[in-house]
């Protein structure tokens, strides 16, 4: 890598304000295009700048994320309703799956959490529940889309 110049450092400040301007942008350069910024990072705050094709540098946490990372118990929790969800994925999608089944599955889940006898298997069953509520909010969703294509 070359040396870091002022000229580098200002072009890492517009290219962290357009980012920012518009959360969609992956990549920003300017009209001669002499230096080039890509978005990286898990939380896409990351500018990594491009001279003529050379790196100029790695940029960590230079844009404001307007959307929040979900809380580690959140992130946890959805891989679990993952884990479970690849377990039966030999059962098929749910998008064909009745709002009863699907409830009564969800209460069967509810009813057998005080009869758990480890604490991976309450786990489990916890996220077997909250699976069941996405799968019906998600068909739910989607009928709702439907809805508004057919009625346009």
């Amino acid at each position: 890598m070359r040396s870091i110049t002022p000229e580098h450092l200002a072009f890492v400040e517009e290219a962290a304000k357009a980012f920012e301007d518009n959360q969609r942008l992956e990549t920003y350069y300017t009209d001669e295009a002499k230096l080039i910024a890509l978005r990286f990072g898990a939380d896409r705050d990351c500018i990594k700048v491009y001279e003529l094709g050379e790196p100029v540098g790695f940029f960590v946490q230079q844009v404001n994320i307007r959307t929040p990372l979900p809380r580690k118990e959140v992130a946890r929790f959805a891989m679990d309703m993952e884990e479970q969800l690849r377990a039966n994925e030999h059962k098929g999608g749910w998008e064909n799956s009745s709002v009863d089944y699907l409830i009564r599955e969800m209460a069967k889940n509810g009813r057998q959490l005080k009869y758990c006898s480890t604490h991976s298997e309450f786990r489990r069953r916890c996220a077997n529940i909250a699976n069941y509520a996405m799968m019906l909010s998600d068909n739910d969703r989607r009928e709702e889309v439907e809805r508004m294509g057919a009625s346009t």
